[in-house]
């Protein structure tokens, strides 16, 4: 687990580097406003300002809930039709 975190890290910052040379370094992907230097120099690999990020990770966890919510009360076989 530790080994996939550092790979996902470096892979991160590797995205970070292609942005910076491609002169987008610091613009949120979603609202294309700069990302805050304080939130750089804390996660210099961040492609989103805090409130998208934010937004992304409250509309991933409604996601997954009504994906959950699917499967409630019912057993495996009834779940995949057996």
């Amino acid at each position: 687990a530790l080994v996939e975190m550092q790979a996902q890290t470096l892979d991160r910052i590797d995205r970070a580097l292609k942005r910076l040379k491609a002169g987008e370094y610091g613009i949120c992907d979603d609202c294309e406003e700069e990302i805050p230097e304080v939130r750089l120099r804390a996660m210099p690999f961040a492609t989103r300002c805090r409130g998208c990020q934010e937004a992304a990770e409250q509309s991933e966890a409604r996601q997954r809930r009504a994906g959950d919510r699917g499967y409630r009360g019912r057993s495996l076989t009834e779940v995949i039709g057996l």
